[in-house]
């Protein structure tokens, strides 16, 4: 059995609704102060983790930036802070797979050529309503 460490709750809230305990916006992406904490706390987790063999990874920011339209500006703000964090936690884990969940929660992406993270994997969560 693996562990996948999972961040629900992001510093300033990755989505601005319910499952982020955030104030109704996902500030995270407009904070330099808040990404800062959110890479501290990935850093503190990855060195504690680092030789941890029931760790199978990190999902850094569970479903991030909603589908509601008006969070639509924000899509653009994803990439470059995975980019940021996952050069953080390479700096201190290099075998740990990086989970990054698509805009919208559902959206798969494309990540550009120039992203270049060893050992990641792009998830996409589909929920279809029936409770």
């Amino acid at each position: 059995m693996y562990v996948i460490l999972d961040l629900h709750a992001a510093p300033g809230g990755q989505t601005g609704t319910n499952i982020d305990d955030s104030a109704g916006y996902p500030w995270l992406y407009q904070s330099p102060q808040e990404q800062e904490h959110l890479i501290g706390i990935w850093r503190r987790l990855a060195r504690h983790y680092r030789d941890e063999t029931a760790v199978l990874g990190y999902d850094l920011l569970n479903e991030p930036i909603p589908h509601f339209p008006k969070l639509a500006p924000l899509n653009s703000s994803l990439e470059p802070l995975y980019k940021k964090l996952s050069g953080e936690i390479r700096k201190v884990d290099t075998h740990h797979i990086l989970f990054l969940g698509g805009r919208s929660g559902t959206e798969l992406f494309g990540l550009r050529q120039t992203f270049r993270c060893e050992r990641r994997l792009h998830l996409a969560q589909i929920l279809d309503g029936a409770g």
